[in-house]
């Protein structure tokens, strides 16, 4: 009985920090006569060939049984936090087989980009939902941060971080581009944004946008008048992290973007963020659609109970009116 080995080489695409890389290998049992089973498991190695537990590469099942004539995926996982030498040996053994035979082995190696700065936002659905419209496409660069709303005349607040993985402190500034002067790379065409040039150095996990020529912007919705960042400047400490505060205060029930443009003069670079603010109407509901009062005598009184329920997370403020 023989297994064929797996690739002797995984060299993983580089990844950022705070970022995963997820590809696949397989062991393929290419000739067995008994159709047996052929139980596996895995084992990291260091370069010095001593046993090794490192926590960047997660591997997905490490031991397990190839069914008869079969094979079986293995995923590995590449989560790197700080910059190291992630060159390791992965070693499979397979107890089932004779001496000389029982073991393989393949290099795995990767590389980790530190960015300048990262932006710890959670994943938007905006730029897939804004396509399903008439707008065009959002340039892939743009970061895009979504204000909801429950309801108007509400301020609403967005908290998010930034971090510093350098070793320098780092003085940031926001700056709120208006029609006249959004960047030359964002202007509308043929249904999309065209792509900006990109820089080398990487800003919040993405390639930074080069400034152009300022020129009319065509292709976004009118600007959010009651949205603002709170700490336009501030300074980053090397490794450390600082909050940036959004405010939103809707006066109009409707999706409103606008562009803004996060600097660090130092560095010279620059991201480019889309602010959404979107309202949405508040999750409330009366038990009853309608009130019928029993008959009554003249100068009696009958009271009939209507209950509000609000399922919203947020406590919300009603009136009635004739």
């Amino acid at each position: 009985m023989r297994v064929a080995p797996p690739l002797f080489s995984e060299a993983l695409r580089p990844s950022l920090f705070r970022k995963s890389f997820l590809p696949f290998f397989s062991l393929a049992l290419q000739t067995n006569p008994a159709k047996v089973t052929l139980p596996f498991e895995f084992r990291w190695e260091d370069t010095d060939a001593l046993l090794d537990n490192p926590s960047f590469y997660v591997l997905s099942p490490s031991k397990g049984v190839v069914p008869p004539s079969s094979k079986m995926d293995i995923s590995l996982e590449f989560t790197p936090t700080e910059l190291a030498v992630f060159k390791r040996f992965l070693v499979c053994s397979f107890p089932s087989l004779p001496y000389g035979e029982e073991t393989r082995k393949m290099t795995v190696d990767a590389t980790a980009v530190r960015p300048i700065c990262h932006f710890d936002l959670p994943p938007s659905d905006y730029r897939d939902r804004r396509e399903q419209t008439n707008l065009p496409a959002l340039d892939p660069k743009i970061q895009v941060v979504e204000i909801v709303s429950v309801g108007i005349g509400v301020k609403n607040t967005k908290r998010f971080f930034v971090l510093n993985p350098s070793s320098s402190d780092l003085d940031f500034e926001w700056e709120p581009l208006s029609s006249d002067s959004a960047p030359h790379s964002l202007k509308a065409d043929a249904g999309g944004l065209a792509s900006s040039h990109a820089c080398r150095d990487r800003v919040a996990s993405a390639r930074c946008a080069s400034p152009g020529a300022g020129t009319p912007r065509t292709g976004f919705l009118p600007p959010v008048e009651g949205v603002r960042c709170v700490n336009l400047r501030g300074r980053i400490a090397a490794g450390r992290k600082t909050e940036v505060v959004l405010e939103f205060l809707p006066n109009k029930q409707k999706t409103q973007e606008r562009l803004w443009k996060f600097c660090i003069p130092s560095r010279k670079l620059e991201q480019l963020f889309l602010f959404v603010g979107r309202v949405k109407e508040p999750h409330v509901a009366l038990d009853c659609s309608s009130v019928c009062f029993n008959p009554v005598l003249l100068g009696g009184k009958v009271e009939e109970v209507v209950n509000i329920h609000n399922r919203e997370d947020i406590p919300l403020s009603f009136a009635f009116s004739r």
